[in-house]
């Protein structure tokens, strides 16, 4: 995933993985939209996918920690994942 500073995202989405989780049960492919951050919890809206189901779906998870090369986020169900910059 990559998060640039114009609020845009992309991300490549593999099946069981965090953000396929979040959309939806077994989505992949490229994603592709924008993010942004209020207070605690950072919201993606998906513009451009892959997958048509998850065009113009919103999710939102709340950043347990972020840090220079870690960003740690739990979802509505409670699952958390770990995002290390890659460099």
């Amino acid at each position: 995933m990559s998060f640039k500073v114009d609020g845009n995202f992309v991300a490549q989405v593999r099946p069981a993985g965090f953000i396929s989780n979040t959309l939806s049960q077994g989505t992949t492919g490229t994603i592709r939209g924008t993010w942004r951050i209020a207070g605690k919890v950072i919201t993606m809206k998906i513009t451009s996918a892959d997958n048509e189901n998850v065009r113009n779906k919103e999710t939102s998870s709340t950043v347990v920690t972020f840090s220079q090369n870690e960003l740690v986020v739990r979802s509505v169900s409670g699952e958390t994942a770990t995002f290390m910059r890659a460099i």
